[in-house]
């Protein structure tokens, strides 16, 4: 629910075939939620979504919003056969940095006896949100992305990136921005990527309110988010909508059909 309706409509327009896929531990209810969640079982399972779409389609577009756009980032540096890539809120790292406090012996073990109880913590949710998102977090939830961010979220990775690419996110002012990871390392993300400046494209939704901008459960903006990414998808990266699709195809026929008539 991250990214819908924005993937479905997506979908809908381009006449594309949409997967969605489960991470690992992801949509699991239990005492000790997400305890068996490693980085390297994140990105094994971003790399096979991958290999899915490939088999369902022609080209594969990769979308994803906080800790699935750090994935998808890291898989777009992996495989530059990828079309185009679309990123909402990436987590290039948490904001304040307070995770990058799990590297560290003795402040790992005051988190864990200060922040959680029996290495985990539970995130009360409130209406629709508690029937799509996680309440309980084991430590390893957190070790996960940590790893993720503070070791592959770098200008290394960023660098081999070259594929169209949208950044989106949350930002209106200084006291109301997104706040659950950093915008300014959002932007330095951007910067240092290696895709050309005229295929690459930022935006911020000052109404989106929330982390989490394309989800209409979430997100005051939603369709500003869907609309901003179809003008990228169609005028930058270059993806034909259905219908222009559909007239190429049509005009291709007809030609076919005169130069056949010719013959």
């Amino acid at each position: 629910m991250e990214g819908d309706p924005v993937h479905r409509f997506l979908a809908a327009h381009f006449g594309a075939n949409l997967f969605v896929t489960r991470l690992p531990e992801h949509g699991i209810k239990r005492e000790n939620g997400m305890e068996y969640l490693s980085a390297q079982k994140l990105a094994d399972a971003a790399g096979e979504a991958y290999q899915i779409g490939k088999n369902l389609g022609d080209s594969v577009i990769v979308m994803g919003t906080s800790m699935g756009g750090a994935l998808t980032l890291l898989l777009a540096s992996q495989q530059p056969d990828l079309k185009s890539v679309v990123v909402y809120s990436p987590a290039i790292r948490d904001n304040g940095e307070t995770l990058n406090n799990l590297f560290t012996p003795w402040m790992k073990k005051i988190m864990q006896w200060t922040w959680m109880e029996n290495k985990m913590k539970t995130q009360p949710r409130e209406g629709e949100k508690a029937k799509y998102w996680s309440e309980e977090y084991h430590y390893n939830a957190y070790k996960s992305l940590g790893i993720l961010m503070y070791s592959m979220m770098n200008e290394e990775t960023f660098r081999k990136i070259n594929q169209p690419l949208f950044l989106g996110y949350y930002y209106k002012s200084e006291q109301e921005q997104d706040f659950v990871v950093s915008v300014p390392k959002m932007l330095e993300m951007f910067d240092q990527l290696g895709t050309p400046e005229s295929l690459k494209r930022k935006a911020a939704f000052p109404d989106a309110g929330d982390h989490v901008i394309g989800s209409s459960i979430t997100s005051g903006d939603w369709e500003g988010v869907l609309f901003s990414t179809i003008d990228f998808l169609e005028n930058v990266a270059k993806v034909p909508s259905k219908e222009e699709y559909q007239r190429k195809v049509e005009e291709l026929n007809k030609l076919d059909v005169e130069l056949e008539s010719m013959q």
